[in-house]
Order: C-alpha cells, then structure tokens, then sequence
C-alpha cells in the first residue's frame, strides 16, 4: 500500500457510545497540531465525523471523510458533471443537518472541498445560485445562510 507508513490506527481503549469519536478527535488535534500542513483523512461511514472535518475546514486545516481507503487515498476525484453538483451539494447537506454552514462564505469553502478545491469562483457562485433558485437555501443581505431542506 503506497500510504502505509501515513496511516495510524489508533485503539480507543474502551467501548461505548461515542468511545471511538472521542479518542479520534483528540488524536486529530493533536497530531493537526504537530502537522498544521498536513492532509487528515479519516475513514468511516459514520456521518458524524463531517462536523470534525468541517470544525477543521473552519479552523484551516486540510482534512475529509471517506467511507473506504480505496475512496481516501485515490489521486483524483470522480468527476462531477457541472449540471449534477447542486444535486450532490444537496444530497450531502440534507445528511448533515445539524452541521450546516451558517454563512455564505463558509458554505462556499464547504461546497469547494466536496469538489476536492477545483471549482473556481464562478462555479461555486453558481451551485450556491441554483440552491437559491430551488429554494434549498436562502442567503441574507449579510451572508447569514437558511436551509429548507
């Protein structure tokens, strides 16, 4: 395996609802610390660790959520369709609806990692335009975001 000596499992000593996401966030911290330029993959279906990853995006660190090794560490992302990206920006806020971004700016940092950073200005101003248009989204005159999904 071409990342095997990038990769850390980490036991989480004990059981028990949430034991696992505990341990990895205070793993996450402190190894982000230690490597603020680094890229964090964490592996899991569990959508819970999106709120990490966001936190992280938030605080400018480079890190996201993969269901499989195969998806974390491949070199190049499926390519998306421009006319399907607002579906999959749907798709992906409507599972995480506690840890929606709550400012324009953010949504669109947010949109632009799912799209792994490609997405120019304009792209990104249009997905955020047909989210708005769907009424899936409204943006205020300060850049506060509301959902209506």
């Amino acid at each position: 395996m071409e990342y095997r000596d990038q990769i850390k499992l980490v036991k989480a000593g004990k059981s028990g609802r949430n034991a696992l996401d505990f341990v990895l966030a205070y793993r996450l911290g402190v190894t982000s610390a230690a490597d603020p330029k680094g890229y964090f993959h964490i592996v899991s279906r569990d959508t819970g660790f999106d709120a990490l990853v966001a936190h992280l995006h938030t605080n400018g660190f480079l890190a996201r959520r993969d269901e499989s090794f195969a998806k974390a560490f491949a070199t190049e992302l499926p390519a998306v369709a421009a006319a399907d990206r607002p579906t999959l920006v749907i798709e992906r806020l409507t599972k995480n609806k506690t840890n929606r971004p709550k400012r324009k700016i953010t949504l669109l940092s947010q949109i632009n990692s799912y799209f792994g950073k490609k997405l120019t200005a304009a792209e990104l101003e249009d997905i955020v335009q047909t989210l708005t248009s769907k009424g899936i989204v409204e943006v205020g005159e300060k850049g506060d975001v509301s959902y209506k999904i």
